[in-house]
């Protein structure tokens, strides 16, 4: 039985609630996550320049620990810009009723579509593998996303890195006339 399958539509549909949970439940495992961190920081330079924020500018951030049973199995980091997610459930560190993805429909912001870079061979950063629990030198797989509206305005970016073991990523790809 695999342990996960992800398939990133699902993470970017409001109302769906804990997607990651329900997700491995439907696969037949237990999943968890824990909120590691909600506040406002510098962001990466790939984040400044996926949201148009300067470098030296401020976005929020909201970090996750995702479980398969009780171990630790992706690290999710998702960053907003301060205009939208300044003074909202987004940077407090807190469950969010719906999850981040519903507030931020009712917020006006509703996924049109989605941007990612996907590396199958990377390895995690030292702090990355305390965090998931596993060496160095182990190959994860690391997905930086990019979502926008329909009118192209990106308003989330999040870094997923992941432990591939047992793992499958599901992608549709629509082709349009």
């Amino acid at each position: 039985m695999e342990r996960g399958v992800d398939d990133t539509a699902s993470y970017l549909t409001p109302g769906g609630g804990d997607t990651w949970a329900q997700a491995v439940r439907a696969a037949g495992g237990r999943g968890s996550q824990k909120l590691r961190d909600a506040t406002r920081v510098t962001p990466p330079d790939w984040v400044a320049d996926a949201l148009g924020v300067p470098i030296a500018g401020t976005v929020v951030a909201r970090r996750r620990t995702m479980y398969l049973g009780d171990d630790p199995a992706e690290l999710t980091d998702s960053f907003y810009p301060l205009e939208i997610a300044g003074h909202t459930a987004l940077e407090h560190p807190n469950r969010i009723p719906g999850g981040a993805v519903t507030l931020l429909a009712h917020l006006g912001y509703v996924a049109d579509h989605a941007d990612e870079a996907v590396d199958l061979a990377g390895h995690p950063t030292k702090a990355e593998a305390a965090l998931l629990a596993i060496k160095p030198n182990t190959r994860v797989v690391r997905i930086r996303r990019v979502v926008k509206t329909a009118a192209g305005a990106p308003f989330e970016a999040t870094e997923i890195v992941m432990i591939p073991t047992g793992r499958t990523l599901h992608h549709r790809v629509v082709v349009e006339p």
